[in-house]
Protein backbone atom coordinates (compact mmCIF):
# COMPACT_ATOMS: atom_id res chain seq x y z
CA UNK A 1 0.00 0.00 0.00
CA UNK A 2 1.17 3.53 -0.73
CA UNK A 3 2.21 5.92 2.03
CA UNK A 4 -0.76 8.18 1.31
CA UNK A 5 -3.12 5.25 1.96
CA UNK A 6 -1.46 4.26 5.23
CA UNK A 7 -1.29 7.70 6.87
CA UNK A 8 -4.03 10.17 7.78
CA UNK A 9 -2.03 12.92 6.14
CA UNK A 10 1.24 13.26 4.22
CA UNK A 11 2.28 16.87 3.82
CA UNK A 12 5.21 19.26 3.86
CA UNK A 13 5.97 22.16 6.10
CA UNK A 14 5.60 25.76 5.00
CA UNK A 15 8.04 28.54 4.23
CA UNK A 16 7.81 31.54 6.54
CA UNK A 17 9.68 34.77 5.88
CA UNK A 18 12.20 36.07 8.40
CA UNK A 19 9.97 39.10 9.02
CA UNK A 20 7.37 36.76 10.50
CA UNK A 21 9.84 35.16 12.91
CA UNK A 22 11.38 36.23 16.18
CA UNK A 23 13.72 34.75 18.79
CA UNK A 24 11.20 35.82 21.42
CA UNK A 25 9.22 32.71 22.50
CA UNK A 26 5.61 32.57 21.40
CA UNK A 27 3.05 29.80 21.23
CA UNK A 28 4.36 28.64 17.83
CA UNK A 29 7.86 27.23 17.37
CA UNK A 30 9.08 27.23 13.76
CA UNK A 31 11.04 24.03 13.22
CA UNK A 32 14.03 23.88 10.87
CA UNK A 33 16.50 21.00 10.36
CA UNK A 34 19.06 22.83 12.50
CA UNK A 35 16.62 22.63 15.43
CA UNK A 36 16.97 18.84 15.44
CA UNK A 37 19.36 17.88 18.19
CA UNK A 38 21.71 15.03 17.25
CA UNK A 39 19.05 13.77 14.85
CA UNK A 40 17.06 12.24 17.71
CA UNK A 41 14.95 15.02 19.25
CA UNK A 42 13.54 18.49 18.70
CA UNK A 43 15.64 21.12 20.45
CA UNK A 44 14.42 24.58 21.42
CA UNK A 45 17.97 25.93 21.56
CA UNK A 46 18.33 28.88 19.17
CA UNK A 47 14.77 28.26 17.94
CA UNK A 48 12.77 30.86 16.05
CA UNK A 49 9.12 31.55 16.81
CA UNK A 50 6.24 32.76 14.66
CA UNK A 51 5.24 36.22 15.85
CA UNK A 52 1.80 36.43 17.44
CA UNK A 53 0.22 38.88 14.99
CA UNK A 54 0.63 36.53 12.02
CA UNK A 55 0.33 33.17 13.75
CA UNK A 56 -3.40 32.68 13.06
CA UNK A 57 -3.12 33.38 9.35
CA UNK A 58 0.00 31.23 9.10
CA UNK A 59 -1.50 28.29 10.98
CA UNK A 60 -4.58 28.28 8.78
CA UNK A 61 -2.32 27.20 5.91
CA UNK A 62 0.07 24.96 7.83
CA UNK A 63 0.32 21.60 9.57
CA UNK A 64 1.63 21.41 13.11
CA UNK A 65 3.17 18.22 14.47
CA UNK A 66 2.59 16.43 17.74
CA UNK A 67 3.43 13.29 19.65
CA UNK A 68 3.74 10.22 17.42
CA UNK A 69 4.06 12.09 14.12
CA UNK A 70 7.02 11.37 11.84
CA UNK A 71 9.30 13.92 10.19
CA UNK A 72 11.58 13.24 7.23
CA UNK A 73 14.38 15.69 6.50
CA UNK A 74 17.94 15.97 5.28
CA UNK A 75 20.06 16.38 8.40
CA UNK A 76 22.88 18.92 8.14
CA UNK A 77 25.53 16.65 9.68
CA UNK A 78 24.96 13.60 7.53
CA UNK A 79 24.03 14.69 4.04
CA UNK A 80 21.46 11.91 3.82
CA UNK A 81 17.84 11.67 4.89
CA UNK A 82 16.78 11.02 8.47
CA UNK A 83 13.53 9.94 10.08
CA UNK A 84 12.41 11.40 13.41
CA UNK A 85 9.40 10.32 15.44
CA UNK A 86 8.14 13.13 17.68
CA UNK A 87 8.22 11.72 21.21
CA UNK A 88 8.22 15.00 23.10
CA UNK A 89 5.15 16.80 24.40
CA UNK A 90 5.27 20.58 23.90
CA UNK A 91 3.01 23.27 25.29
CA UNK A 92 3.45 25.20 22.04
CA UNK A 93 2.59 24.36 18.45
CA UNK A 94 5.45 22.94 16.36
CA UNK A 95 5.21 24.22 12.78
CA UNK A 96 7.79 22.58 10.46
CA UNK A 97 9.53 24.50 7.69
CA UNK A 98 9.25 23.52 4.04
CA UNK A 99 12.34 21.31 4.45
CA UNK A 100 10.27 18.58 6.11
CA UNK A 101 7.90 15.86 4.98
CA UNK A 102 5.28 15.21 7.66
CA UNK A 103 3.50 11.90 8.25
CA UNK A 104 0.55 12.39 10.60
CA UNK A 105 -1.61 9.76 12.24
CA UNK A 106 0.08 6.72 10.73
CA UNK A 107 -1.92 3.49 10.67
CA UNK A 108 -1.05 0.73 13.08
CA UNK A 109 0.76 -1.13 10.29
CA UNK A 110 2.81 1.88 9.18
CA UNK A 111 3.61 2.80 12.78
CA UNK A 112 4.77 -0.74 13.53
CA UNK A 113 6.71 -0.81 10.28
CA UNK A 114 8.57 2.42 11.08
CA UNK A 115 9.33 1.32 14.64
CA UNK A 116 10.84 -1.91 13.30
CA UNK A 117 14.58 -1.47 12.80
CA UNK A 118 14.61 -3.16 9.40
CA UNK A 119 11.51 -1.22 8.38
CA UNK A 120 13.23 2.10 9.08
CA UNK A 121 16.31 1.07 7.14
CA UNK A 122 14.15 0.01 4.19
CA UNK A 123 12.14 3.23 4.38
CA UNK A 124 15.21 5.49 4.53
CA UNK A 125 16.79 3.63 1.63
CA UNK A 126 13.66 4.21 -0.48
CA UNK A 127 13.80 7.93 0.33
CA UNK A 128 17.52 8.12 -0.40
CA UNK A 129 17.03 6.40 -3.76
CA UNK A 130 14.33 8.94 -4.63
CA UNK A 131 16.63 11.80 -3.60
CA UNK A 132 19.46 10.43 -5.73
CA UNK A 133 17.17 10.20 -8.76
CA UNK A 134 15.87 13.71 -8.08
CA UNK A 135 19.42 15.11 -7.85
CA UNK A 136 18.58 16.60 -4.47
CA UNK A 137 15.50 18.51 -5.69
CA UNK A 138 13.31 18.42 -2.58
CA UNK A 139 10.07 19.13 -4.45
CA UNK A 140 10.66 16.12 -6.68
CA UNK A 141 11.48 14.03 -3.61
CA UNK A 142 8.12 14.93 -2.07
CA UNK A 143 6.12 14.01 -5.19
CA UNK A 144 7.78 10.61 -5.54
CA UNK A 145 7.79 9.95 -1.80
CA UNK A 146 3.99 9.90 -1.67
CA UNK A 147 4.03 6.99 -4.11
CA UNK A 148 6.29 4.73 -2.01
CA UNK A 149 4.64 1.34 -1.85
CA UNK A 150 5.08 -0.80 1.28
CA UNK A 151 4.27 -4.47 1.01
CA UNK A 152 3.38 -6.03 4.39
CA UNK A 153 5.80 -8.88 3.69
CA UNK A 154 8.68 -6.57 2.74
CA UNK A 155 10.28 -6.96 6.18
CA UNK A 156 11.13 -10.53 5.30
CA UNK A 157 12.88 -9.33 2.14
CA UNK A 158 15.04 -6.62 3.71
CA UNK A 159 18.76 -7.27 3.34
CA UNK A 160 20.60 -4.91 5.68
CA UNK A 161 23.88 -4.51 3.76
CA UNK A 162 22.12 -3.21 0.65
CA UNK A 163 20.46 -0.45 2.66
CA UNK A 164 23.65 1.21 3.79
CA UNK A 165 24.52 3.64 1.05
CA UNK A 166 28.29 3.87 0.46
CA UNK A 167 27.80 7.16 -1.38
CA UNK A 168 26.59 8.90 1.76
CA UNK A 169 28.70 7.15 4.37
CA UNK A 170 32.27 6.72 5.46
CA UNK A 171 31.77 2.93 5.28
CA UNK A 172 34.06 1.52 2.60
CA UNK A 173 33.34 -1.38 0.26
CA UNK A 174 35.57 -3.80 2.18
CA UNK A 175 33.72 -3.09 5.44
CA UNK A 176 30.38 -3.62 3.71
CA UNK A 177 31.50 -7.12 2.73
CA UNK A 178 32.22 -7.95 6.37
CA UNK A 179 28.74 -7.14 7.69
CA UNK A 180 27.38 -10.04 9.73
CA UNK A 181 23.76 -9.40 10.76
CA UNK A 182 21.35 -12.31 11.25
CA UNK A 183 17.94 -13.01 12.73
CA UNK A 184 17.11 -15.54 15.45
CA UNK A 185 14.72 -16.21 18.35
CA UNK A 186 15.27 -16.27 22.10
CA UNK A 187 12.97 -17.21 24.99
CA UNK A 188 12.07 -14.71 27.68
CA UNK A 189 13.56 -17.08 30.24
CA UNK A 190 16.92 -16.94 28.44
CA UNK A 191 16.73 -13.16 28.24
CA UNK A 192 16.12 -13.00 31.99
CA UNK A 193 19.03 -15.34 32.73
CA UNK A 194 21.33 -13.17 30.64
CA UNK A 195 20.10 -10.05 32.41
CA UNK A 196 20.64 -11.68 35.80
CA UNK A 197 24.23 -12.54 34.88
CA UNK A 198 24.76 -9.07 33.36
CA UNK A 199 25.23 -10.70 29.94
CA UNK A 200 22.73 -8.25 28.45
CA UNK A 201 23.71 -4.74 29.46
CA UNK A 202 21.02 -3.05 31.47
CA UNK A 203 23.38 -0.95 33.56
CA UNK A 204 25.04 2.45 33.39
CA UNK A 205 23.76 4.57 30.50
CA UNK A 206 21.28 1.85 29.51
CA UNK A 207 19.81 1.76 33.03
CA UNK A 208 19.17 5.51 33.07
CA UNK A 209 17.04 5.15 29.95
CA UNK A 210 15.24 1.97 30.99
CA UNK A 211 11.96 1.96 32.92
CA UNK A 212 10.67 5.00 31.02
CA UNK A 213 7.37 3.27 30.28
CA UNK A 214 4.63 3.60 32.88
CA UNK A 215 3.10 0.50 34.50
CA UNK A 216 0.07 0.57 32.18
CA UNK A 217 2.21 0.19 29.06
CA UNK A 218 4.42 -2.42 30.69
CA UNK A 219 1.37 -4.40 31.78
CA UNK A 220 -0.12 -4.44 28.30
CA UNK A 221 3.18 -5.76 26.94
CA UNK A 222 3.21 -8.58 29.52
CA UNK A 223 -0.42 -9.40 28.71
CA UNK A 224 0.44 -9.53 25.00
CA UNK A 225 3.29 -11.95 25.73
CA UNK A 226 1.14 -14.24 27.90
CA UNK A 227 -1.47 -14.36 25.13
CA UNK A 228 1.30 -15.36 22.68
CA UNK A 229 0.57 -12.34 20.49
CA UNK A 230 3.42 -10.94 18.34
CA UNK A 231 5.54 -8.03 19.51
CA UNK A 232 8.12 -6.07 17.46
CA UNK A 233 11.51 -7.79 17.11
CA UNK A 234 14.45 -6.85 19.31
CA UNK A 235 17.89 -5.86 18.04
CA UNK A 236 21.17 -6.66 19.78
CA UNK A 237 24.87 -6.13 19.20
CA UNK A 238 26.37 -9.53 20.15
CA UNK A 239 29.94 -8.96 19.00
CA UNK A 240 30.86 -9.77 22.60
CA UNK A 241 28.80 -12.86 23.43
CA UNK A 242 29.28 -12.26 27.16
CA UNK A 243 27.99 -8.66 27.03
CA UNK A 244 25.14 -8.09 24.59
CA UNK A 245 24.28 -4.46 23.82
CA UNK A 246 20.66 -3.46 23.27
CA UNK A 247 20.30 -1.64 19.97
CA UNK A 248 16.50 -1.60 19.91
CA UNK A 249 14.01 -2.85 22.52
CA UNK A 250 15.32 -1.35 25.76
CA UNK A 251 11.88 -0.51 27.16
CA UNK A 252 10.46 -3.94 26.29
CA UNK A 253 13.39 -5.74 27.91
CA UNK A 254 13.19 -3.47 30.95
CA UNK A 255 9.47 -4.24 31.34
CA UNK A 256 10.10 -7.99 31.06
CA UNK A 257 12.86 -7.74 33.66
CA UNK A 258 10.67 -5.74 36.06
CA UNK A 259 7.85 -8.27 35.84
CA UNK A 260 10.12 -11.31 36.20
CA UNK A 261 11.70 -9.68 39.27
CA UNK A 262 8.25 -9.17 40.86
CA UNK A 263 8.64 -5.39 40.69
CA UNK A 264 5.59 -4.85 38.46
CA UNK A 265 1.95 -5.50 39.39
CA UNK A 266 -0.20 -5.85 36.27
CA UNK A 267 -2.73 -3.08 35.75
CA UNK A 268 -5.36 -1.91 33.24
CA UNK A 269 -5.32 -5.15 31.27
CA UNK A 270 -7.45 -5.48 28.14
CA UNK A 271 -8.03 -9.23 27.85
CA UNK A 272 -7.22 -11.03 31.12
CA UNK A 273 -8.80 -8.96 33.93
CA UNK A 274 -8.30 -11.89 36.33
CA UNK A 275 -4.57 -11.03 36.40
CA UNK A 276 -5.21 -7.45 37.52
CA UNK A 277 -2.90 -6.46 40.38
CA UNK A 278 -0.84 -9.64 40.21
CA UNK A 279 2.93 -9.99 40.21
CA UNK A 280 4.79 -12.76 38.38
CA UNK A 281 4.91 -14.83 41.59
CA UNK A 282 1.09 -14.68 41.81
CA UNK A 283 0.47 -16.26 38.39
CA UNK A 284 -0.50 -19.90 38.18
CA UNK A 285 2.08 -22.18 36.62
CA UNK A 286 0.31 -22.24 33.25
CA UNK A 287 0.59 -18.47 32.85
CA UNK A 288 4.15 -18.45 34.20
CA UNK A 289 5.17 -21.09 31.65
CA UNK A 290 3.52 -19.18 28.78
CA UNK A 291 5.51 -16.11 29.83
CA UNK A 292 8.85 -17.87 30.33
CA UNK A 293 8.71 -19.94 27.14
CA UNK A 294 7.55 -17.14 24.84
CA UNK A 295 9.99 -16.88 21.93
CA UNK A 296 10.93 -13.37 20.81
CA UNK A 297 12.35 -12.61 17.39
CA UNK A 298 15.52 -10.57 17.25
CA UNK A 299 18.20 -9.42 14.84
CA UNK A 300 21.82 -9.24 15.91
CA UNK A 301 25.14 -7.75 14.85
CA UNK A 302 27.67 -10.60 15.06
CA UNK A 303 31.49 -10.63 15.41
CA UNK A 304 33.34 -9.54 12.30
CA UNK A 305 31.09 -6.57 11.63
CA UNK A 306 33.37 -3.46 11.48
CA UNK A 307 32.88 -0.74 14.09
CA UNK A 308 32.09 1.81 11.38
CA UNK A 309 29.09 -0.32 10.41
CA UNK A 310 28.08 -0.86 14.05
CA UNK A 311 28.05 2.92 14.59
CA UNK A 312 25.93 3.37 11.47
CA UNK A 313 23.41 0.72 12.52
CA UNK A 314 23.12 2.15 16.04
CA UNK A 315 22.61 5.64 14.62
CA UNK A 316 20.01 4.61 12.04
CA UNK A 317 18.00 2.51 14.46
CA UNK A 318 18.11 4.83 17.48
CA UNK A 319 15.50 7.36 16.29
CA UNK A 320 13.84 8.00 19.64
CA UNK A 321 14.97 10.64 22.13
CA UNK A 322 14.60 7.95 24.80
CA UNK A 323 17.48 5.91 23.39
CA UNK A 324 21.22 6.58 23.13
CA UNK A 325 22.80 9.62 21.54
CA UNK A 326 25.95 9.37 19.41
CA UNK A 327 28.43 9.75 22.29
CA UNK A 328 26.58 7.21 24.42
CA UNK A 329 26.74 4.81 21.48
CA UNK A 330 30.51 5.34 21.22
CA UNK A 331 30.85 4.73 24.93
CA UNK A 332 28.78 1.54 24.84
CA UNK A 333 30.54 0.07 21.81
CA UNK A 334 34.04 0.75 23.14
CA UNK A 335 33.47 -0.15 26.79
CA UNK A 336 34.62 -3.49 28.22
CA UNK A 337 34.59 -3.97 31.98
CA UNK A 338 37.10 -6.82 31.71
CA UNK A 339 39.78 -4.59 30.18
CA UNK A 340 41.92 -2.25 32.25
CA UNK A 341 42.03 0.33 29.46
CA UNK A 342 39.46 1.27 26.83
CA UNK A 343 38.82 4.49 24.94
CA UNK A 344 35.58 4.84 26.93
CA UNK A 345 37.46 4.72 30.24
CA UNK A 346 40.05 7.18 28.94
CA UNK A 347 37.44 9.71 27.80
CA UNK A 348 35.67 9.45 31.16
CA UNK A 349 38.99 10.25 32.86
CA UNK A 350 39.16 13.43 30.76
CA UNK A 351 35.68 14.44 31.93
CA UNK A 352 37.09 14.63 35.46
CA UNK A 353 39.44 17.32 34.13
CA UNK A 354 36.89 19.33 32.16
CA UNK A 355 34.41 19.40 35.04
CA UNK A 356 37.04 20.96 37.30
CA UNK A 357 37.23 24.05 35.12
CA UNK A 358 33.98 24.67 33.28
CA UNK A 359 30.28 24.10 33.82
CA UNK A 360 28.72 22.05 31.05
CA UNK A 361 25.36 23.56 30.03
CA UNK A 362 22.52 21.18 30.85
CA UNK A 363 19.80 21.95 28.33
CA UNK A 364 17.35 19.06 28.25
CA UNK A 365 19.20 16.16 26.70
CA UNK A 366 22.50 17.96 26.11
CA UNK A 367 23.89 18.03 29.63
CA UNK A 368 26.37 15.79 31.41
CA UNK A 369 23.76 13.10 31.85
CA UNK A 370 23.81 12.59 28.08
CA UNK A 371 27.65 12.62 28.01
CA UNK A 372 28.00 16.13 26.57
CA UNK A 373 31.17 16.55 28.65
CA UNK A 374 32.59 13.32 27.19
CA UNK A 375 31.91 14.46 23.64
CA UNK A 376 33.66 17.77 24.29
CA UNK A 377 36.71 15.91 25.59
CA UNK A 378 36.63 13.73 22.49
CA UNK A 379 36.53 16.82 20.28
CA UNK A 380 39.84 17.87 21.83
CA UNK A 381 41.52 14.47 21.79
CA UNK A 382 40.47 13.82 18.17
CA UNK A 383 42.89 16.55 17.08
CA UNK A 384 45.69 14.84 19.04
CA UNK A 385 45.26 11.25 17.82
CA UNK A 386 44.18 11.95 14.23
CA UNK A 387 45.45 14.12 11.40
CA UNK A 388 42.43 16.28 10.68
CA UNK A 389 43.70 17.23 7.21
CA UNK A 390 43.58 13.59 6.10
CA UNK A 391 41.07 12.03 8.52
CA UNK A 392 38.30 14.63 8.57
CA UNK A 393 35.79 13.72 5.88
CA UNK A 394 33.28 16.52 6.40
CA UNK A 395 31.27 14.96 9.22
CA UNK A 396 32.27 15.78 12.79
CA UNK A 397 30.44 12.78 14.24
CA UNK A 398 32.25 10.34 11.93
CA UNK A 399 35.52 12.09 12.82
CA UNK A 400 34.82 11.51 16.52
CA UNK A 401 33.93 7.87 15.83
CA UNK A 402 37.36 7.40 14.24
CA UNK A 403 39.07 9.08 17.18
CA UNK A 404 37.30 6.86 19.70
CA UNK A 405 38.54 3.76 17.91
CA UNK A 406 42.05 5.19 17.41
CA UNK A 407 42.46 5.77 21.15
CA UNK A 408 42.16 2.03 21.79
CA UNK A 409 45.40 1.36 19.91
CA UNK A 410 47.25 4.58 20.75
CA UNK A 411 50.43 4.62 22.83
CA UNK A 412 49.39 4.86 26.47
CA UNK A 413 52.21 7.18 27.54
CA UNK A 414 51.26 9.73 24.89
CA UNK A 415 47.62 9.63 25.97
CA UNK A 416 48.73 10.42 29.52
CA UNK A 417 50.65 13.42 28.16
CA UNK A 418 47.58 14.56 26.20
CA UNK A 419 45.56 14.46 29.43
CA UNK A 420 48.09 16.66 31.26
CA UNK A 421 48.18 19.02 28.27
CA UNK A 422 44.37 19.19 28.34
CA UNK A 423 44.36 20.32 31.95
CA UNK A 424 47.09 22.90 31.28
CA UNK A 425 45.08 24.30 28.35
CA UNK A 426 41.85 24.53 30.35
CA UNK A 427 43.64 26.07 33.32
CA UNK A 428 45.10 28.74 31.03
CA UNK A 429 41.95 29.46 29.05
CA UNK A 430 39.78 29.78 32.17
CA UNK A 431 42.36 32.16 33.64
CA UNK A 432 42.14 34.34 30.52
CA UNK A 433 38.43 34.33 29.63
CA UNK A 434 35.59 34.99 32.06
CA UNK A 435 33.19 32.11 32.85
CA UNK A 436 30.25 33.79 31.10
CA UNK A 437 31.98 34.02 27.69
CA UNK A 438 34.48 31.15 27.55
CA UNK A 439 33.79 28.77 24.63
CA UNK A 440 30.92 30.93 23.40
CA UNK A 441 30.89 33.29 20.42
CA UNK A 442 31.07 36.12 22.94
CA UNK A 443 34.79 35.36 23.40
CA UNK A 444 35.50 36.20 19.73
CA UNK A 445 32.67 38.61 18.90
CA UNK A 446 31.45 41.84 20.49
CA UNK A 447 28.07 41.11 22.10
CA UNK A 448 28.14 37.64 20.59
CA UNK A 449 25.69 34.95 21.79
CA UNK A 450 26.67 33.21 25.01
CA UNK A 451 25.52 29.71 24.16
CA UNK A 452 28.22 27.04 24.49
CA UNK A 453 30.01 26.34 21.20
CA UNK A 454 31.67 22.94 20.76
CA UNK A 455 33.52 24.11 17.65
CA UNK A 456 35.32 26.76 19.69
CA UNK A 457 36.05 24.34 22.52
CA UNK A 458 37.75 21.69 20.41
CA UNK A 459 39.97 24.07 18.44
CA UNK A 460 41.00 26.41 21.26
CA UNK A 461 41.87 23.63 23.71
CA UNK A 462 43.83 21.80 21.01
CA UNK A 463 45.85 24.87 19.99
CA UNK A 464 46.55 25.89 23.59
CA UNK A 465 48.12 22.47 24.25
CA UNK A 466 50.77 23.45 21.70
CA UNK A 467 51.93 26.37 23.85
CA UNK A 468 54.75 25.97 26.35
CA UNK A 469 54.58 27.07 29.98
CA UNK A 470 56.18 30.48 29.37
CA UNK A 471 53.80 31.26 26.51
CA UNK A 472 50.76 30.30 28.55
CA UNK A 473 51.90 32.45 31.47
CA UNK A 474 52.52 35.37 29.12
CA UNK A 475 48.95 35.17 27.83
CA UNK A 476 47.56 35.07 31.37
CA UNK A 477 49.59 38.16 32.32
CA UNK A 478 48.38 40.02 29.21
CA UNK A 479 44.86 38.61 29.30
CA UNK A 480 43.10 41.99 29.17
CA UNK A 481 44.73 42.88 25.85
CA UNK A 482 44.38 39.32 24.56
CA UNK A 483 40.63 39.12 25.23
CA UNK A 484 40.09 42.60 23.80
CA UNK A 485 41.77 41.66 20.53
CA UNK A 486 40.00 38.30 20.41
CA UNK A 487 36.68 40.13 20.17
CA UNK A 488 37.68 41.35 16.72
CA UNK A 489 38.25 37.87 15.31
CA UNK A 490 34.69 37.56 14.04
CA UNK A 491 35.18 40.69 11.96
CA UNK A 492 36.54 38.15 9.48
CA UNK A 493 33.37 36.74 7.83
CA UNK A 494 35.13 33.49 6.91
CA UNK A 495 36.09 32.85 10.52
CA UNK A 496 32.63 33.74 11.78
CA UNK A 497 31.17 31.24 9.33
CA UNK A 498 33.67 28.56 10.37
CA UNK A 499 32.45 28.53 13.99
CA UNK A 500 28.78 28.48 13.02
CA UNK A 501 27.29 25.00 13.46
CA UNK A 502 25.47 25.38 10.15
CA UNK A 503 28.74 25.53 8.20
CA UNK A 504 31.34 23.85 10.41
CA UNK A 505 31.00 20.44 8.79
CA UNK A 506 33.24 21.07 5.77
CA UNK A 507 37.01 20.51 5.89
CA UNK A 508 37.43 24.02 4.48
CA UNK A 509 35.58 25.55 7.44
CA UNK A 510 37.59 23.47 9.90
CA UNK A 511 40.85 24.64 8.32
CA UNK A 512 39.72 28.27 8.48
CA UNK A 513 38.78 27.83 12.14
CA UNK A 514 42.14 26.34 13.13
CA UNK A 515 44.34 28.54 10.94
CA UNK A 516 42.62 31.76 12.04
CA UNK A 517 43.16 31.02 15.74
CA UNK A 518 46.76 29.92 15.04
CA UNK A 519 47.52 33.18 13.23
CA UNK A 520 45.83 35.23 15.93
CA UNK A 521 47.93 33.68 18.72
CA UNK A 522 51.14 33.97 16.67
CA UNK A 523 50.46 37.61 15.81
CA UNK A 524 49.81 38.40 19.47
CA UNK A 525 53.18 36.98 20.51
CA UNK A 526 54.96 38.83 17.70
CA UNK A 527 53.45 42.17 18.70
Amino acid sequence: MRITELADLVSTGIKISSSQLSSKPSGFLYLKPENIERAIAISEADAMYIIEKVSKSVLSNSIDVGYGDYLIYSYKNDGDYSLLRVVQDFKKKIVPSNNFIIIKGPSSFLSTFLQHEMGRLYFLKEIQDIANRANGNFLDVIKQFKQIDIDPVVLEKVNLPSYISPGNSTINEEDLKKINVRGDVITIDNIYKRLKENEIRLDGYFQRKSNLWNDDIKSRLIETIILNMPIPPLFFDVTNDDRWLIVDGLQRISAINSFYNNELALTKLDYIPSLEGKYYRDLNRTYQRKFEEKQLSYSAIYPGTPKSVRYKIFKNINVSALILNRQEIRHAINEDEDLEFTSSKYILSLTEVINKYIIIPEKGTTGKERMADAELCLRYIAFRVLNYVHDYGGNIQDFLDKAMERINSYERNKLNVFKVDFEDALKTLTAIFSPDVIFTKAMVQVEGPKSFNGNLFGVWTYLFTRLNYEERQSLIERRNLFTKRALKMSDDPQYEKSIDSRYFETIESLKVNIETVEKFIKAFFND
